[in-house]
């Protein structure tokens, strides 16, 4: 029993040593200072640069573009979520060099979001590049905006609205609606 006692006690020792020269070599000196976090943290937060500047800035001056977005599928989409990080956009208005944000025109753009993958819902709209107008931009047929599905569709698609977009998923996306 006293052989067991000693090497429980080696075992204990060497943890606690391990865990006193991790915690002064490894841990910074700000650890804990707010709780479980390094105090220095916010330090080096706030000395990020912005990059984005938010939706309700874009919304001061493009107040028509949100109107159309309210009522569109992308409701919930941010603007930066599309045009990219737009901070230098709205600073460059105090100087004679304005900076224009990222307006992408790429249908690859697009199929970010839209490109088909059965792990996504039902009723998300997705396309297969190669097959919904191959050649087309998107911004070509959809306001990308408001994005509701073009009228270009066909009269079918006022009341088929889900079955056409699954068409357009597949190789029938090519023939015409028979009545």
């Amino acid at each position: 029993m006293p052989g067991q006692i000693s090497r429980v006690l080696i075992v204990v020792i060497l943890v606690v040593v391990t865990l006193i020269v991790v915690r002064s070599f490894f841990v910074p000196e700000t650890f804990g200072e707010f709780g479980h976090y390094r105090g220095a943290a916010i330090d080096s937060i706030a000395a990020t640069p912005i990059r984005y500047a938010g939706q309700h800035i874009c919304i001061d001056c493009h107040d028509d573009i949100d109107e159309i977005k309210k009522g569109s599928y992308h409701r919930g989409v941010s603007c930066e979520t599309c045009h990219g990080p737009s901070n230098d956009h709205v600073v460059s208005f105090e100087s004679d060099d304005v900076i224009l944000p990222n307006v992408p025109r790429e249908r690859d753009h697009c199929a970010l979001c839209h490109q088909y993958n059965v792990a996504k819902p039902s009723g998300f709209p997705q396309i297969d590049q190669n097959v919904h107008n191959p050649i087309k931009r998107c911004i070509t047929c959809h306001d990308p905006h408001a994005p509701d599905p073009s009228e270009a569709l066909g009269e079918c698609s006022a009341c088929h609205t889900t079955i056409n977009r699954m068409k357009n998923l597949y190789p029938h996306a090519l023939l015409e609606c028979q009545q």
